[in-house]
This record gives structure tokens, sequence and C-alpha cells, in this order.
């Protein structure tokens, strides 16, 4: 699901139905994966993943090791390099619920964005018991104007009393979009 990219404090909401076609009643949590109580133990199973070798074309099966499975993924390894998104996303119901059969419910996804984001890809999902299901991918960015000088430091150097020095320093937009500077 996409939700945009939007300027900052603008705010976007999407509604996701959920429908229990199931006997019994499910208690539920949703969240961003990352955030579910036991996701740790859900993400770090040691898995089996089939290599080919290449010399004779059979498939291989190598047991992988969890720091492995982790590089791999990376949609994962996306949501660690931004902020904490859980300061611009809102995921309802916050709190677990039950679902009864064939009853439905919408997931309401907010999204407002306090400061300039790279694009982002995160994943939503359930949890029932120790069940986590992944729900839909959610992509989005924040637009705006980031200025940064090309200088960390501006060197005068030795400067005699009563003379001057002189540097140049240049603002730089490193935004998505422009902006007008009054001189």
């Amino acid at each position: 699901m996409n939700l945009g990219s939007l300027p900052i404090n603008k705010t976007t909401s999407r509604k996701v139905p959920v429908i229990n076609d199931g006997r019994a009643a499910l208690e539920l949590k949703f969240d961003l994966m990352k955030n579910l109580p036991g996701y740790d133990l859900f993400h770090e199973r040691i898995q089996n993943c089939p290599l080919i070798n290449q010399k004779n074309s059979k498939m291989d099966r190598t047991q992988a090791s969890i720091t492995e499975i982790k590089r791999s993924n990376t949609l994962d390894e996306t949501l660690q390099m931004e902020p904490n998104l859980s300061q611009v996303l809102e995921i309802e119901p916050t709190e677990s619920i039950v679902l009864q059969p064939g009853k439905i419910v919408n997931i309401v996804v907010k999204y407002k964005p306090i400061h300039r984001m790279h694009p982002f890809v995160v994943k939503v999902a359930f949890q029932t018991n120790s069940t986590i299901q992944p729900l839909f991918i959610l992509r989005g960015s924040c637009i705006g104007a980031e200025f940064h000088l090309n200088r960390t430091y501006v060197p005068f150097g030795i400067v005699v009393q009563g003379c001057l020095s002189e540097a140049k320093i240049v603002l730089l937009n490193t935004g998505d979009i422009g902006t007008r500077l009054v001189p």
C-alpha cells in the first residue's frame, strides 16, 4: 500500500478490511512487524536454504546462520535505517481484539511525517497466539527542503589585526523540493 510522498505535517490515512473466514474466534494484535512481541523469535529461526552447486547442478541444502538471514532480508534492513517509524505511523486498533467468525475489522493506517524522510518500506502484520503473519507492505516518504553548508568549518588562517580575510560558503538544498530564500 503506497502512502505517497507527503509534505511535512500533512496526514493521510488508509483503511484495510480484514475478515475472519474461519470457524473460531481469533485474538489479533496488529502492528508493524518489528514491533510485535515475539518478532525476534519469528525472525531469527534457523532455516534451510537451497544452494545450487555450479559444478554438478545438484541441489545442496546448507543451514544458514541467523546473521545471514538478517542481512539478506532487505525490507527489514530498510526499517533499521529510518528513524523510529512508530513516531509517524499509527495503526488502529492499537490493542488486541477478538475477531469473531465471519466478522470484519478495519485496520486504519495513519501517516503524519514530522521531518523529511527518505522512502521507506515496512511490513504490517498480525499476531495471534505465537504466530506472526505479514498482511501488507507500506511504502511512503516525506518530501521537503533540507539545507546544508558545503563545509563543516570555515578556516581563516592567521589574520593580522586591521586586515581582512574572506571565505566563501555555499548553502545547498539537498531536499526534494525547491524553496525561495529572501536575501
